[in-house]
């Protein structure tokens, strides 16, 4: 009696098979032979596949291998590119430059004059800002470093305004907080020491051996954008500076409220350090006050128009 269980899509030996295993009816030789052979078809085309998969995996993980080398060969290649020419002075400058922040953030020693400030200011120099309170430790001056940007200060000292008007002083500063190319090409000369910090980072040995441990693509291209990112051009630049342009703001003793940049009256002092001679080429300190501006101006540029102002009074004949 035939079964229920096969139907006439199968092929003749599989239903025969099926009914054998059902009705307990014994097989021919030729059904046998022919059940042997599809088994064997069967098993065959299992290894073949698994075979396949097995080559696949190989195969992809030898291409990522390859991928993962040749990208880190080029990492390596580009770090070496770049500070092969960076010397054993260029490294040792930022620790020289954190020790001059530490040394000037003491007891005020008074005015040192410069005869030509635009000869002074024109020089390759490396400018950092902070409160003196930040300079007393290596941790302050690390983050004082960090947070310093190129502002109206060290702009005016650079190209002074013809006045010090609050008109003639705020065409400057406008320049200053519209950034961008103009405020870059008038301050070309003069970088951060951030940007030194940033270039040494990845040029250091402990660097590439993180890139030379990296095991997988995604580390490797976390490297690969922080080498793309950092300022090396910059940072080299600011390694080899000539000067240290030190702009330092003393605690304020005012009880009034601060402007909303958190400007108020306060003494500003300026020193600029011949990096080569290692000495001191000027000292200045200034008091600076917001309540002298219009309201709106002070609302908006108190700390830029100040940082502008002392520089005018620091430069004017």
């Amino acid at each position: 009696m035939p079964t229920s269980l096969t139907n006439s899509k199968m092929s003749p030996e599989l239903a025969a098979r099926v009914e054998s295993a059902v009705t307990g009816k014994r097989l021919s030789a030729r059904e046998r032979a022919s059940s042997a052979r599809i088994v064997a078809v069967v098993r065959a085309l299992v290894i073949v596949v698994i075979g396949g998969v097995v080559a696949s995996i190989v195969i992809a993980r030898r291409q990522s291998a390859r991928e993962l080398e040749a990208m880190r060969q080029r990492i390596l290649d580009d770090v070496h590119q770049k500070g092969g020419g960076v010397t054993e002075a260029d490294r040792a400058a930022t620790s020289r430059d954190e020790a001059w922040l530490l040394k000037s953030s003491g007891a005020y020693e008074g005015e040192r004059a410069y005869g030509d400030l635009t000869e002074l200011f024109a020089r390759p120099a490396v400018y950092v800002r902070g409160s003196t309170d930040a300079f007393t430790t290596s941790n302050g001056v690390a983050r004082a470093i960090k947070s310093s940007t190129k502002d109206s200060l060290l702009a005016c000292l650079i190209t002074p305004p013809t006045a010090r008007t609050e008109k003639a002083l705020m065409e400057r500063v406008r320049v200053v907080y519209d950034g961008g190319a103009a405020f870059e090409k008038q301050t070309a000369n003069v970088r951060e020491l951030a940007e030194a910090d940033a270039a040494l980072r990845v040029l250091s040995p402990e660097w590439e051996q993180s890139v030379r441990r990296a095991d997988d693509l995604l580390e490797l291209s976390r490297r690969k954008t922080e080498f793309e990112r950092a300022p090396l051009d910059l940072g080299i630049q600011a390694l080899r500076a000539s000067t240290l342009i030190i702009a330092m703001d003393e605690t304020s003793n005012s009880t009034g409220p601060s402007e909303l940049d958190g400007e108020r009256p306060h003494d500003v002092r300026l020193v600029v350090i011949d990096l080569i001679a290692s000495k001191v080429l000027l000292s200045a300190r200034k008091r600076v006050d917001p309540s002298v501006w219009s309201p709106t101006v002070r609302a908006n540029y108190a700390s830029g128009i100040d940082g502008c102002a002392f520089a005018f009074d620091l430069r004017k004949p």
